[in-house]
């Protein structure tokens, strides 16, 4: 098995703690302990789905990249305020008229993890690229 050839935290403009739970939510994609499933739907704690930016331990409610990280990391890793365009593409945060509001709606655990691993070696996601797997 070949090492990550991962960014450092400094060079993708994220903490040491956010780069760590991306690692971590990388490894829960790839290993496939995360599951898609609708938003709010309950029935399995490691439930994943790119349409929701948040993720709640106590209700059980599925999460996204993002809400998988802060549910591992507390509320102080990715807060809106520093969020910056790179790191917003990850996460597929949307605005009116961004095409990507449909489509996050569909993306896989599998595809989320290429996209993920994509950000983490190069500070893009590459969406389309990781789209296009399945």
């Amino acid at each position: 098995m070949l090492a990550n050839n991962f960014m450092k935290p400094e060079a993708l403009g994220i903490t040491a703690a956010e780069w760590g739970a991306l690692t971590k939510v990388l490894g829960m994609l790839e290993r496939a302990e995360l599951v898609y499933r609708r938003p709010y739907d309950a029935s399995l704690p490691n439930g994943f789905n790119m349409d929701l930016n948040w993720k709640s331990s106590e209700c059980g409610t599925v999460g996204c990249i993002r809400g998988w990280c802060r549910d591992f990391m507390g509320d102080d890793v990715f807060p809106i305020e520093r969020m910056t365009d790179r790191i917003s593409e990850l996460f597929i945060f949307t605005g009116i008229n961004n095409p990507m509001e449909v489509i996050r709606k569909t993306v896989t655990p599998a595809q989320a993890a290429i996209a993920l691993r994509n950000y983490l070696t190069t500070g893009e996601p590459r969406w389309a690229e990781a789209l296009a797997s399945e």
